[in-house]
């Protein structure tokens, strides 16, 4: 684990450097808690169960790496990876789907040998022929028989705040790999980090997300029509969006950045309250804020 050390002592040297406090062990950005070595991790920053995403890590306590992979994550990972799952994926994925024959909707769904008693069993098959599943059909009236390109409705629920949670995390962790402790020690990056804590400390569960993360509904949007997809990924290349009110880069206040994680194909844009100028946090949280409710508040972005 050399590079692992290598950014240990790196973080370590920046703590003292934010705080004129002097460690041993790592602190973890998100707990501010000292953690021994052999409880850290190199953790993917963008969850390594997404599909074409930045596999970029970054030094982490391994508890709470694990927690949120455990709890929240995986519902990030089913919304973003569904669009691009193959029919098979979303064969295994999916206990119970919709199928359409003869213009009728039936409900499929996996059961024990004994639903065989009142409903037909079917097979599933690929291209190839090949059986990919088996399931039951809420219906007697299917006639036996091979079907082909028969169309199916999967329906996926998720949790928009566990996702909101998720993608803050990771937002919060690039821009710790980018400038270290400073932005989750100052008044906004505070805010953020102490949501990302509480949900750990108090071992949250995907359904309380909402009770943490609530204050960033609307952090998270996806770039539409491609506007964003040439500009390269935050963890790819370091580079982000800056938000300014009262003006534009060299005269306004800073509010606001936002991380590009390109997952998928898609352009994620997670946005988080950050400033600048001392004296301005409460202007720039009210900033902030009503940028979240208004999307399209006229305000200066630079990259």
């Amino acid at each position: 684990m050399p590079n692992l050390t290598k950014q240990v002592v790196r973080f370590r040297e920046d703590y003292f450097q934010s705080t004129g406090i002097r460690t041993t062990s790592f602190v973890c950005p998100i707990t501010l808690e000292e953690v021994p070595e052999e409880h850290l991790c190199a953790g993917h920053i963008l969850n390594d169960g997404l599909g074409a995403a930045s596999s970029a890590k970054v030094v982490q306590f391994a508890d709470v790496d694990h927690y949120y992979g455990g709890t929240i994550e995986p519902e990030l990972i089913n919304f973003l990876n569904f669009p691009v799952m193959s029919a098979e994926e979303r064969l295994k994925k999916f206990k119970r789907f919709y199928i359409k024959l003869d213009g009728e909707t039936y409900e499929v769904f996996t059961a024990g040998p004994e639903a065989a008693n009142r409903y037909p069993r079917v097979e599933f098959k690929n291209s190839k022929g090949e059986i990919i599943g088996e399931r039951y059909v809420r219906s007697a009236k299917i006639a036996p028989g091979t079907h082909a390109d028969v169309e199916t409705e999967f329906f996926l629920t998720v949790h928009d705040f566990a996702l909101t949670g998720a993608l803050l995390k990771s937002a919060y962790l690039a821009i710790f790999r980018m400038v270290g402790y400073r932005y989750g020690l100052d008044a906004l990056g505070s805010s953020v980090r102490r949501a990302l804590c509480g949900f750990y400390i108090e071992r949250g569960k995907r359904e309380d997300a909402k009770h943490y993360f609530e204050q960033f509904r609307g952090a998270v949007i996806v770039s539409l029509g491609g506007a964003l997809d040439q500009i390269p990924d935050t963890l790819e290349e370091g580079r982000m969006l800056t938000h300014y009110a009262e003006g534009s880069l060299e005269n306004g206040l800073l509010f606001a950045c936002s991380c590009l994680f390109r997952v998928n194909s898609t352009t994620l844009v997670v946005t988080l309250p950050a400033y600048a100028q001392y004296g301005r946090s409460l202007d720039a949280i009210q900033y902030y804020r009503k940028l979240l409710a208004d999307r399209s508040m006229k305000h200066s972005i630079h990259l």
